[in-house]
């Protein structure tokens, strides 16, 4: 019930907050700002590794490695994430783009170093405590909300919409480390094992590949729009496609949390009960 009301205050602000940055932005500079989202996030799957499920997994049969599990996770997800802006700038510079879209990018491809804090959500998955995921996630939404209509009335540039993106996983991630030590658990217990990381890769390679391909089959659209109208009617008109298709596919995308939720919340619990 938490995750479920979790997702549908968040998606009332999405909606709410995105028609407003739409509105205030215009088609053409929106459709440019989710272009740039959408490059990185073709490379997203280099940010998670396909490791969610594998933790929480290991973390219901194994709760004594704790603090190896979730080591080796960040600093999993942290190189992953190392990789992801490295290859993004790479694309980015091979594709000679403007160099407002190569910073619009590039702060978006930085926002993902940030992710490797949310591993800690899997701790909380596993132990079936999703009320303070749920909790965290709409604290962060109302901050991140806020910071947006902060940016919406001092008609902040497109760069500090794409700022917004780190202000979404800082605060999060921030909040996760807070209710971590708040529960008694300690950060500095935390450790990196080389023979735990090979056995996650060994497991989650499967999720890896299903990950690219589902990246690349929900942002490459967008990319090709841009790329093919571009050439045709100009980069303005084409950012101005990119942005009408931008907001039906994230009114579409807000929707779709029911099967997710559904799958998230009882797998902990089934998890425990075939280990009994």
């Amino acid at each position: 019930s938490w995750l479920f009301m979790d997702r549908v205050i968040r998606l009332g602000l999405t909606l709410l907050v995105g028609i407003a940055v739409t509105r205030h932005l215009g088609a053409e500079m929106f459709g440019q700002l989710n272009y740039s989202a959408a490059i990185v996030g073709i490379f997203f799957v280099l940010a998670y590794l396909g490791l969610n499920e594998i933790v929480v997994r290991d973390l219901v049969r194994h709760p004594e490695r704790r603090d190896e599990l979730l080591g080796t996770s960040i600093g999993l997800k942290f190189m992953g994430s190392m990789l992801l802006v490295v290859l993004v700038m790479a694309f980015v510079l091979l594709k000679d783009m403007n160099r407002l879209t190569v910073h619009l990018v590039l702060v978006i491809a930085l926002a993902e170093l940030f992710k490797p804090s949310m591993a800690f959500e899997y701790f909380y998955m596993s132990r079936v405590e999703g009320r303070k995921v749920a909790i965290i996630n709409i604290v962060q939404s109302f901050v991140a909300s806020g910071f947006k209509v902060v940016l919406i009335f001092l008609d902040a540039p497109l760069i500090w919409f794409a700022g917004s993106y780190i202000v979404d996983i800082l605060v999060y991630g921030l909040a996760l480390l807070w209710v971590y030590e708040r529960d008694g658990y300690s950060l500095k217990a935390l450790r990196y094992s080389a023979r735990m990381a090979m056995y996650l890769l060994g497991q989650a390679w499967p999720l890896i590949i299903y990950g690219i391909a589902l990246n690349i089959q929900l942002k490459i659209d967008q990319v090709m729009i841009f790329d093919i109208l571009s050439r045709i009617d100009g980069e303005a008109a084409a950012n101005i496609e990119v942005g009408q298709y931008s907001v039906a596919v994230k009114m579409i995308e807000a929707v779709s949390f029911l099967p997710v939720i559904t799958q998230m919340s009882p797998a902990p619990a089934i998890a425990r009960a075939m280990v009994e």
